[in-house]
């Protein structure tokens, strides 16, 4: 209600900048994230809220300060200002790394509660050994063994705890008689400890001399000819050549095709655990021109070489895939990425940690395993063609214990 009025009080044209504010809201320009959901009430947000919920509100907020960048500076400064204000008062004066230490000085019922995670996780093993699926569903099934009792105040409380544990025996038994568990990529990459392709037990296959050009892609399937219409940066930029390249310096000799995957599971060390190696943070990252009808490219960062100093770069992902070793029939993943180009520059934006980037039209291969993890790009609507990292979005990825430490934390229930 604050941004209606401050605009309404400033600006004559109040009206046109709120609907330029919700259609950024609702049309996708946004970019989109795994954990990042903007409402949509109606294509209305702003003043209409009242059908959206709290988690949504937040995720607003996180956004806000980039949708009023080219509307109005102070209500951008005020908007970094909230976000401040907002970290402070749930941080309640504790340090952005979470640690053991620091999070002792918390006075907050969520952070005495994280207290207790690394110990939850070192007692009972990994989180797939957890099970959330009783608790408010079960509400019915309880009700309904009460409803079978012989309702006497002395004796149904046995009763129920007798007819749940029959119904809990043959869940198990037919647990056994059905296996349930898949190896998905989130499965694998808490697991192994490294990034993990998804869906690669359908891919989509892609020949070099398709890519190259030599063959038409017309003689290949719908989908490959789909994804060429959609990325020609795949010919344009040399995709094929730049990967034979890398393959050459790797010394791999792979099937002449590439498999490409739309999505992929980074695990990486959370930025509260550096040192420690019990932990990862799993976070889904993708990478193409048709998720639910709308392109969606991530972004991510790589550790480079600068003047012999380690220096941060960022790129965008246009495509997931992995080659299959001739030798040992081993998938070797890799990533095409789109590089950005860090703008030195002060702005309000910038003075609040977000870095300012510009779109190149420059394009490597990468080996899966060099990406660090990813970040969140958001377009600056005042300079076109430029971006900034999101220093506001806090981010929502689960975390997994490391597998050499399964073994050695689940042996230790008590």
């Amino acid at each position: 209600m604050w941004t209606l009025a401050f605009l309404k009080d400033k600006y004559a044209n109040a009206s046109v900048l709120l609907s330029k504010l919700n259609s950024r809201l609702a049309s996708g320009v946004l970019t989109r994230a795994s954990d990042f959901q903007l409402p949509y009430a109606g294509g209305v947000y702003v003043p209409d809220h009242s059908r959206v919920q709290a988690k949504e509100h937040r995720n607003v907020m996180q956004i806000l300060p980039h949708i009023l960048n080219d509307i109005d500076d102070d209500m951008t400064r005020l908007a970094c200002l909230w976000i401040s204000a907002y970290k402070i008062r749930h941080r309640k004066g504790c340090d952005p790394h979470i640690t053991d230490a620091v999070l002792k000085r918390g006075n907050t019922v969520k952070m005495h509660k994280l207290l207790h995670v690394t110990t939850l996780i070192r007692r009972l093993g990994h989180t797939e050994n957890f099970n959330s699926n009783f608790y408010e569903s079960d509400h019915k099934k309880v009700k309904q063994d009460y409803q079978r009792t012989s309702k006497r105040s002395t004796t149904f409380l046995q009763e129920m705890v007798r007819k749940g544990a029959q119904r809990q025996a043959s869940k198990m038994l037919l647990k056994e008689l059905v296996p349930t568990s898949r190896s998905t990529s989130y499965v694998m990459a808490s697991k192994s400890g490294s990034h993990q392709l998804g869906n690669t037990k359908r891919p989509l296959k892609v020949s070099f001399d398709v890519l190259k050009g030599n063959m038409s892609s017309s003689t290949s399937s719908e989908d490959v000819q789909m994804l060429l219409k959609n990325q020609p940066e795949l010919k344009s930029h040399n995709l094929c050549g730049k990967l034979e390249a890398l393959l050459l310096i790797e010394k791999c000799d792979v099937a002449a095709c590439i498999n490409v995957s739309n999505s992929c599971t980074f695990c990486s060390v959370p930025s509260w655990g550096e040192g420690h190696n019990d932990f990862y943070e799993l976070q889904t990252v993708r990478a193409s021109a048709n998720v639910y009808n709308k392109p969606w490219f991530d972004s991510i960062t790589v550790m480079g070489q600068e003047n012999g100093n380690e220096v941060t770069w960022y790129a965008e992902i246009r495509l997931l895939f992995f080659c299959v070793s001739r030798v040992h029939s081993k998938k070797i993943p890799f990533m095409f990425v789109r590089w950005y180009e860090i703008v030195r520059t002060r702005d309000i934006l910038s003075a609040f940690g977000c870095t300012r980037l510009k779109g190149t039209d420059h394009y490597d291969v990468l080996p899966l395993a060099s990406a660090l993890g990813r970040v969140y790009v958001v377009q600056d609507f005042k300079v076109p063609g430029q971006y900034h990292v999101s220093s506001f979005k806090w981010d929502r990825s689960p975390v997994a214990l490391a597998a050499d430490k399964v073994d050695a934390y689940g042996n230790n229930v008590k």
